[in-house]
């Protein structure tokens, strides 16, 4: 059985879509490492101020991803699948889907996944 590809041009459309949303303030941001998808009534600052971003609903790399093509159930799994990335065990779909990544942590990681700068 041969490895899945990864792919590269899906990879770097998220990571690019994750540092621009990164860079925005809090409130307009779509980009939430800590959550797969969140729905705009979870969505609180520290301070407990509500985002109001146009939609209200903000994702992970995976949850992105997943969005892209309406996918709502397995969106980590799914993410994977389509990216060419294989678990790195029974129980973690890929370390790039962890939670406590910051931007930096996700493009570190895509990169590693990619084999080059993305």
């Amino acid at each position: 059985m041969t490895e899945p590809t990864v792919n590269i041009p899906l990879l770097r459309k998220a990571v690019e879509w994750a540092e621009a949303e990164a860079a925005k303030p809090w409130e307009l941001s779509e980009w939430n490492q800590a959550e797969v998808a969140v729905e705009p009534q979870w969505l609180q600052s520290e301070s407990g101020e509500q985002k109001a971003d146009e939609c209200g609903t903000c994702y992970c790399i995976a949850g992105y991803i997943a969005a892209l093509d309406g996918v709502m159930v397995n969106r980590m799994e799914y993410a994977a699948g389509v990216l060419g990335i294989p678990r790195t065990d029974s129980m973690t779909v890929s370390p790039l889907f962890a939670s406590q990544n910051t931007i930096e942590d996700v493009r570190r990681i895509a990169e590693s996944i990619a084999g080059e700068r993305l």
